[in-house]
């Protein structure tokens, strides 16, 4: 990407690339971001300076290849999308369907279970990829929260299912799941 050019009084800001990938990176080569060139005004007068250069952002668990010059790694950040193409929901408690607008607090109870026991969570996930675990976290109002994980999603990668088998204490809990992968 290169902004503005020799004509311009100033010289333009290179623009900003993303690339986002859910698995690898591979380069071999370079992806240039340059400022566009300072300008002339034809009558001797001051020309504006040249413009920045642009931001390249590589995002994916895994970067490798060659470039010159080296890349500078960081830390990876979460990359959200929208909601409506991404979700992963408890469809059913013990055979019992949870409502699609769960309230989640300890006052007014989605699903009721008539004593703690070990039972059976089923899993809905929509753009999540096949294979995943999911990670069931259930916090009692009491005591210390416990963490299980699902069976790995399958189905289809619009809309996969897994199963986990959870313990229930006495009281109120919540479930908080949660996907990541890791190719």
């Amino acid at each position: 990407m290169t902004g503005g050019g020799p004509n311009d009084i100033g010289g333009r800001a290179g623009g900003a690339l993303l690339i986002a990938r859910s698995v690898s990176i591979t380069l071999d080569g370079s992806i240039e971001t340059n400022g566009g060139a300072g300008g002339d005004t034809g009558d001797g007068g001051r020309a504006g300076g040249g413009g920045s250069g642009g931001a390249i952002r590589l995002m994916a668990p895994v970067i490798n290849g060659t470039s010159d010059p080296p890349a500078s790694l960081a830390t990876p950040g979460f990359v959200f999308l929208p909601p409506d193409k991404l979700s992963l929901r408890v469809v059913s408690v013990a055979g019992l369907p949870v409502p699609e607008a769960t309230k989640g607090n300890f006052i007014v109870p989605d699903i009721t279970l008539e004593r703690a026991t070990t039972v059976p969570v089923e899993l809905e996930a929509r753009n999540i990829p096949l294979g995943t675990e999911v990670r069931l976290t259930i916090i009692p109002e009491t005591g210390s929260p416990t963490t299980v994980m699902s069976t790995p999603l399958a189905g289809t990668p619009e809309r996969s299912t897994a199963t986990a088998t959870v313990p229930f204490s006495h009281g109120f809990s919540r479930i908080r799941v949660e996907a990541s992968r890791t190719p």
